[in-house]
């Protein structure tokens, strides 16, 4: 073998080291990110008051080559203001909700999605609903009865003294 040949063998060997430690470097960096979600949601979950939401976003289809509608879940401390966002392949299924919080014991505000009603009556939990979305009920009768749409807008404004959800 020439001196050329045993140096570009040499430089492949090296290239070759060097992917196998960036390789490794990806999945220790992977489990590190796993470690820490992890311990977030721990904490998040050990909250006595957690908002909890599902929210659209664009899911790539790969077979059929264009996004698809897709949801992923997003769980907030409301004390802390900490927050996770969970994924299970863009599903809102009922299942991701009990997988998220299944082993929950507090207040949880959500939205009136039927998803959350399986935890109505499961001890430990209290469920609340939010009152943007109690906002927006009367807003969508105003058409229809603009006197008591107007006065359920007024209470919910003196009864929470404000817009925001979660407040």
């Amino acid at each position: 073998m020439t001196v050329e040949e045993q140096l570009a063998a040499a430089l492949a060997e090296m290239e070759n080291l060097r992917m196998a430690i960036a390789e490794k470097d990806c999945l220790i960096q992977d489990l590190q990110n796993k470690l820490l979600y992890d311990i977030l949601r721990r904490q998040i979950l050990s909250s006595e008051y957690i908002q909890i939401d599902e929210s659209v976003m664009p899911v790539i289809d790969n077979e059929k080559h264009k996004a698809r509608k897709g949801y992923e879940w997003c769980v907030r401390d409301a004390v802390s203001g900490d927050v996770i966002f969970y994924y299970d392949r863009g599903s809102r299924g009922h299942h991701v909700a009990r997988e998220i919080l299944s082993r929950y014991r507090g207040n949880a505000q959500c939205d009136g999605y039927e998803a959350y009603d399986q935890f109505e009556k499961m001890l430990g939990i209290t469920v609340y609903g939010c009152w943007a979305h109690v906002r927006r009920k009367f807003v969508d009768s105003l058409k229809e009865n603009e006197r008591l749409a107007m006065e359920g807008i007024l209470y919910k404004k003196t009864v929470q003294g404000g817009e925001r959800c979660g407040r």
